[in-house]
């Protein structure tokens, strides 16, 4: 409960003063992904960010990340911006039971929670829609550790495939995709 009573805060407190609100869904690091960004001057971005997990799936990620923008450049779809950053925060994924089955012996066994550090580089573009460009959608590439369903889903069926019943895959992985939808509040 505390967990979640510091994560509304750290929201809270950084959406107030929040010149872009970004909104991701990931198809790489997390399930889904809630993002708050300050802008300093019209390069620098900084903000923090909550990766929401699922026990048997992914670890629940939070931390701050930090980001340069490069000068926007017209297409014929629009205006495309884009921009490096890196990321940092904790990763926690809490205890659950898993019920195996061994031939013709069946039982529970707990995968004991875990608390890691992580985080990533990564280098993306916003492809703003609109007049004003207040929306846009992103594409991000990172480089790093960090929580990633993809690779996990990857492993867990390859293991299946080749007959490796009781593969137990990581959750963390050094690469991760991210699509998603950013919204400027202000400016």
């Amino acid at each position: 409960m505390k967990t979640c009573q510091l994560i509304i805060f750290l929201f809270i407190s950084t959406m107030a003063t929040s010149q872009g609100l970004n909104i991701g869904f990931s198809t790489g690091s997390t399930l889904l992904k809630l993002e708050s960004n300050y802008s300093i001057g019209d390069k620098i971005e900084v903000g923090a960010f909550y990766g929401l997990g699922i026990k048997s799936l992914s670890p629940h990620y939070i931390g701050a990340t930090g980001k340069y923008q490069f000068p926007k450049s017209k297409t014929t779809k629009g205006d495309i911006g884009g921009y490096v950053g890196a990321s940092a925060g904790f990763m926690y994924s809490p205890s659950y039971e898993v019920f195996v089955i061994d031939g013709f012996n069946s039982y529970y066994e707990t995968v004991k929670a875990e608390k890691k550090f992580g985080g990533s580089l990564f280098f993306g573009y916003d492809q703003y829609m609109g007049r004003k460009g207040r929306v846009s959608s992103f594409e991000e590439i990172h480089l790093g550790y960090m929580p990633n369903v993809l690779s996990y889903a990857l492993k867990g069926l390859f293991g299946a495939l080749k007959g490796e019943g009781d593969i137990n895959p990581s959750k963390y992985a050094w690469w991760g995709f991210t699509l998603g939808i950013r919204v400027r509040l202000g400016k």
